[in-house]
């Protein structure tokens, strides 16, 4: 945003100074979050550009819901703009009203708790889609700046966007191995991870609702999750999804 005035004025007259007051919360916040960014853009930016070859949306998004930073794949699904988007002042916007004040309400809930105001370890919430019958898998943890590396005394959020569409690098076996899981289980986990409800389940592996239950229930039961969220949230933090394809440009926004 730039304002200009005229050579032949030696002094900005009052009556303009006083009109462009209405922008000065406006300019102020911009500077703020331009500051934050390149200060985070300088002092991690090898850090999202590692994060790029994680398989997951990742984004540093502040209390008001701007999103400073983020990885590859966050990128790809907000580009996709099928239940998640940015909006035209860089925060996130969902394909509901319902949505976006739901999750706006949990971020800015999550980053008051960053800011020692809160409570809250991490919430969860789904994101139906337009285009797609599975829907993103978020979770919102606290991040803070506890050492004063930035001196803006930074808090926010870090927003973390699973597809299950998209989760091929999921390490199911090696998961299954971990928590013991019998062959079958193992199989009915990786259709859990992928989305698949109980009937498709079912139709898929040629057997009956009540069998894909109970091996439901039993996956569930070993992990100690639930629900479903639960167990994906647990795959990608014991085994997170890494993509080992070269990255030419790391992606900021």
């Amino acid at each position: 945003m730039t304002f200009a005035f005229g050579m032949d004025l030696d002094h900005i007259p009052n009556r303009i100074v006083q009109s462009l007051k209405p922008y000065l919360p406006h300019l102020s916040k911009s500077v703020e979050i331009g500051r934050t960014f390149g200060q985070l853009r300088m002092l991690h930016g090898a850090v999202f550009s590692a994060l790029d070859h994680i398989n997951i949306g990742i984004m540093l998004v502040l209390r008001s819901g701007d999103v400073i930073l983020s990885n590859r794949e966050a990128k790809r699904i907000l580009d996709g703009q099928d239940g998640l988007r940015l909006g035209l002042n860089g925060t996130l916007l969902c394909d509901t009203a319902e949505d976006t004040a739901q999750l706006t309400a949990l971020i800015a809930e999550v980053a008051e708790t960053a800011a020692g105001d809160a409570d809250a370890a991490h919430k969860q919430m789904t994101l139906p889609r337009r285009a797609a019958k599975r829907p993103y898998l978020v979770d919102i943890a606290p991040v803070r700046d506890s050492k004063n590396e930035l001196g803006t005394s930074f808090y926010g959020t870090i927003v973390f966007v699973i597809d299950p569409l998209n989760n091929d690098s999921l390490n199911v076996d090696q998961f299954a191995t971990m928590y013991r899981l019998t062959p079958a289980e193992t199989s009915v986990c990786n259709l859990m991870a992928k989305g698949y409800s109980a009937p498709e389940m079912a139709n898929i592996r040629g057997t009956s609702p009540a069998t894909i239950k109970n091996q439901i229930s039993a996956v569930l039961s070993k992990t100690e999750t639930h629900p479903r969220s639960g167990l994906i949230r647990l795959i990608v933090q014991s085994l997170p999804p890494i993509t080992y394809q070269h990255v030419e440009n790391p992606l900021f926004l």
